[in-house]
């Protein structure tokens, strides 16, 4: 229990998986991109300006937090004295920066939004946050995998060069 659970629960075996992940990180690329057609589902209120989209930016930095959360914890050392500290201030951190973020994002919609689509805005905006959390921290294990992996192609080669009989 004093491990970080998630990294244990999210550490694939199968290279299946890998691939799983990376097209399930392209699908969420395209959704975001499209981040502006869920604003026009909603009804605004008359004075908040036509142009503003406040949900991309919400759910970019929940997906940004999400891999800098994992990377974090991957390049802290874990023989350090501190370590359970820094992992619980990273954990932690990063569940109140998203905390904050939803909070935030309901208040920004009930008040550019009519009161009903306000509320579900609000809801909608707040899952698709939390899944593009989640899958910042899949891509940050993905970016992990990608430099183990480079790491010991890289070894291989020059292990090959050195051991090469002329």
């Amino acid at each position: 229990m004093n491990s970080f659970i998630i990294l244990e629960f999210l550490a694939f075996t199968e290279w299946y998986h890998y691939a799983i992940l990376f097209l399930w990180l392209i699908i969420l690329f395209f959704g975001f991109r499209y981040m502006s057609d869920f604003e026009k589902c909603f009804t605004v209120e008359a004075n908040v300006p036509k142009n503003t989209v406040i949900s991309k930016n919400l759910v970019a930095a929940s997906f940004l937090i999400g891999l800098l959360m994992v990377i974090s914890a991957w390049l802290i050392p874990a023989q350090s004295v501190n370590y359970q500290y820094y992992i619980n201030i990273i954990k932690y951190g990063s569940f109140g920066i998203i905390i904050i973020l939803i909070i935030y994002n309901f208040i920004v919609s009930l008040k550019s939004h009519k009161k009903n689509s306000g509320i579900a805005h609000g809801i909608l905006l707040s899952l698709i946050m939390l899944i593009y959390f989640f899958s910042g921290m899949f891509s940050g294990l993905l970016i992990a995998a990608t430099f183990a992996l480079a790491l010991i192609i890289y070894a291989l080669i020059k292990l090959y060069k050195t051991l090469k009989i002329k």
